[in-house]
């Protein structure tokens, strides 16, 4: 499911380094050259997913929870694999 979140991370550059999961596969972080990126999916019930975007400076931006990807965590980590 695509979320508004993602469009803001295209503002974030390239990626600098791969996802970590921790724990895997329900929450997962990546640094890119000007954001740092996190998708927290351990909220238990109901299974929602919360994204946050950390700017330079501190800025964070909070994205309200969303239902979990109904392809799975697999699906997920997919996206942020790809660059």
């Amino acid at each position: 499911m695509w979320q508004p979140a993602y469009d803001r991370l295209g503002a974030c550059g390239k990626p600098t380094s791969d996802a970590t999961g921790a724990p895997a596969p329900t929450v997962y972080t990546r640094a890119y050259e000007h954001c740092t990126f996190k998708l927290d999916c351990s909220n238990p019930a109901p299974k929602s997913c919360v994204t946050t975007i950390t700017w330079p400076g501190g800025k964070v931006e909070t994205y309200a929870p969303r239902p979990a990807d109904p392809l799975g965590p697999k699906h997920g980590r997919a996206y942020y694999d790809s660059s």
